[in-house]
């Protein structure tokens, strides 16, 4: 975040503080069309929403919104975590080119809790899983006693660049919930790919 002079004891800002104005000036359009959306899942769901996007590695999270009785509170946020053991991040994951994916998993999938999917072939399986149901699921796997459901969602050309996720302590998040979540996320995942433009039956372009 910050560089120091050799010659003088003086710091300047450093690379990183440009790289997460950039990734702030590339989400700006997600955030603006994205928040009521995320607003709406919020007061519905009961608990946090997270709005993330990828940056080919990690899932970031843009904005964090928390429900305070019957108003949704919104943090802008930037807040990169990993994308093998998050649920925003295996649901942008499962749509990358297989390159994306051989390339994190190539840098070594870090073990969090006795959760995380730390081995190659597991993480194609639930990568997979995740393709097939629409939605993703950590399960406790970047925190214990975390539970979240994420969605992806899509721009104009049809490529998931970001994703949507709810998150909560296990004790308002049990399994019994999930299927629940899952359906609420991935509808409102869907409802902000359609207004950022995209449509299911156009060609995807890339």
């Amino acid at each position: 975040l910050l560089e120091r002079d050799r010659e003088r004891d003086h710091y300047r800002l450093g690379m990183k503080l440009f790289e997460y104005g950039t990734t702030v000036l590339g989400t700006m359009e997600l955030q603006r069309e994205a928040k009521s959306f995320v607003e709406a899942l919020t007061k519905v769901s009961g608990i946090s929403v997270h709005l993330c996007v990828f940056d080919g590695i990690r899932s970031t999270v843009v904005n964090r919104t928390e429900c305070d009785g019957n108003r949704a509170n919104t943090t802008v946020v930037i807040e990169a975590a990993p994308a093998h053991c998050t649920s925003t991040g295996k649901a942008i994951l499962a749509f990358q080119p297989p390159a994306i994916i051989a390339k994190i998993i190539a840098q070594g999938l870090m073990r969090y809790t006795p959760h995380t999917i730390s081995d190659s072939d597991a993480l194609s399986k639930e990568l997979a899983l995740v393709r097939e149901r629409g939605y993703a699921v950590d399960d406790e796997e970047l925190s214990i006693g975390i539970r979240c459901v994420g969605a992806p969602i899509r721009n104009v050309s049809g490529r998931v660049f970001a994703a949507v996720s709810v998150s909560g302590p296990t004790r308002k998040v049990p399994d019994s919930r999930i299927a629940e979540l899952a359906e609420l996320v991935t509808h409102y995942a869907d409802a902000i790919s359609a207004q950022l433009g995209y449509r299911a039956d156009a060609p995807r372009i890339g």
